[in-house]
């Protein structure tokens, strides 16, 4: 017999976007997968180990590089749409400093050998530190995208960028290791840069009016980025903790990448939450003085999420 509540639930995240995302996230985390396998076979497991030791590292100066202005960001250009452009001016120039600071930093510890005592290791951050640039600015692009309910582009862009770079993966790593591993990742996130301006409106004028600073808009984001920057880099820290931790305890790095590629069986389970995520938070910031809306749209979240764990269990 049909779940009536199911169905409505179904129904309801299929009106505001959410199955475009989450399709594109499948299929995306589906790429992904069989390119980890792909390299996997072609790389040493210390190579994979070293390719995690890197990711970790610049997974944690993407979450501070960013301040906390990917949330407030999502927040004000959802819940003020009028102004969204001047957020996302605001967003774009404030980030240009300490972007470069950090990459400045992550190159200097490299020559320092403060990363690891392995030469591949520094040598990446300091060949490949560059990746946190479009890394910022996609992320900064991608919640613009999200305040602006534009859930099907999204989708779209995420799959063509997405399958793209595995073909980068598959033809960079196959030629030249894992240094053609990190560069076919460095073309990926610039091309996914691209696809991300060539279809924002008007991006190319608020470039040209970069000159004029808003401190007031910066401000506003401060007011708001200010307690995600500290959430956020606790969350990524706790999340890559254990791998610091093997990094600098265990000196065998074929540990360390035979357990990174254990982690990535487990990603699966993140799709359907963060697809909820990407869908519902820009309709929350939108329609928090609507409370009925609100009621209807948490419910929706609540009810996908429990439906979610009791299929994760039923499958372990």
């Amino acid at each position: 017999m049909v779940n009536i509540r199911l169905v409505n639930v179904v129904c309801r995240l299929r009106s505001i976007g959410f199955l475009h995302i989450f399709s594109s996230n499948l299929l995306v985390e589906i790429l992904a997968f069989g390119s980890q396998f792909f390299v996997a076979w072609l790389l040493t497991p210390e190579e994979l180990g070293y390719i995690k030791v890197f990711q970790s590292f610049i997974a944690v100066y993407v979450t501070f590089s960013l301040l906390g202005f990917d949330t407030s960001l999502l927040v004000l250009g959802a819940s003020d749409f009028k102004h969204r452009n001047r957020y996302l001016k605001s967003a774009l120039s404030v980030l240009i400093i300490p972007i470069f600071a950090v990459i400045l930093i992550s190159t200097a510890l490299a020559k320092l050998n403060l990363y690891s005592s392995t030469d591949v290791v520094n040598n990446l951050f300091i060949c490949f530190s560059i990746i946190i640039f479009p890394q910022v600015y996609n992320r900064i692009l991608l919640v613009d995208f999200q305040g602006g309910r534009e859930f099907k582009l999204i989708a779209k862009l995420q799959f063509i960028s997405k399958a793209i770079t595995v073909l980068f993966i598959f033809l960079c790593t196959y030629c030249y290791g894992i240094y053609g591993y990190m560069l076919s990742c460095l073309l990926g996130f610039f091309l996914t840069g691209c696809l991300f301006l060539k279809h924002r409106k008007n991006i190319f004028s608020l470039f040209l009016n970069f000159s004029k600073f808003d401190f007031i808009v910066a401000k506003k984001h401060w007011t708001i980025a200010k307690f995600s920057m500290i959430d956020n880099l606790i969350n990524i820290i706790q999340k890559y903790l254990d791998l610091f931790i093997i990094n600098f305890v265990i000196s065998d790095k074929a540990q360390l990448g035979y357990y990174g590629f254990a982690l990535t069986l487990l990603i699966p389970y993140d799709i359907l939450l963060s697809s909820l995520q990407q869908v519902l938070i820009p309709h929350f910031c939108a329609s928090i003085d609507q409370k009925m809306k609100v009621t209807h749209l948490l419910y929706a979240f609540l009810f996908s999420l429990k439906y979610c764990l009791r299929r994760s269990l039923f499958l372990l």
